[in-house]
C-alpha cells in the first residue's frame, strides 16, 4: 500500500504522516474547515441576535436562555472540538489537548440531547 512507506513516515507496523505531509494532510484542512464553521457561526449569531430582538419573551432570562441553546447546539454541530483538534498540532501542550478534544468529542451528542430533549421548551408546566 502506499500508505506503508518510508517515504511518507510509515513502516510496516504503522502509516503515520510526518513532516510537512502533516500539514498538508491533517492541518491545512483541519484549519479550512474551522474558518469556513467559524464564518458560518458568525451569520448565524447575527441572525440569531437579529431574530430575538422581534420575538415576543416574557423577560430577559428566557431571551438569554433561548439564545444560549441556539448558540451552545451550533457549536456542538459545527465542531467546537475540532479547535482543539487543531491545537493538537504543534502546541506544546499536546496530551492536554488531546484529552479536552476526546472529551468534548464524546460530550457533542449527550449537548444536542440535553439542549433539545431534556430541557424540551414546549413541556406543559
Amino acid at each position: 500500500s502506499s500508505g506503508i512507506n518510508a517515504e511518507y513516515g510509515g513502516t510496516a507496523e504503522y502509516c503515520a504522516l510526518h513532516g510537512h505531509l502533516v500539514f498538508y494532510g491533517f492541518a491545512a484542512p483541519v484549519g479550512l474547515a474551522i474558518v469556513t464553521n467559524a464564518t458560518i457561526f458568525c451569520v448565524v449569531l447575527k441572525k440569531i441576535f437579529k431574530k430575538a430582538q422581534y420575538q415576543n419573551f416574557d423577560d430577559r432570562v428566557q431571551k438569554v436562555l433561548s439564545q444560549m441553546k441556539a448558540i451552545t447546539t451550533l457549536l456542538c454541530l459545527l465542531g467546537l472540538t475540532w479547535v482543539f483538534g487543531f491545537l493538537t498540532f504543534n502546541s506544546g501542550f499536546e496530551i492536554v489537548f488531546h484529552y479536552i478534544f476526546s472529551i468534548c468529542n464524546g460530550l457533542q451528542g449527550v449537548m444536542i440531547f440535553v439542549c433539545h430533549v431534556a430541557k424540551c421548551s414546549s413541556e406543559p408546566d
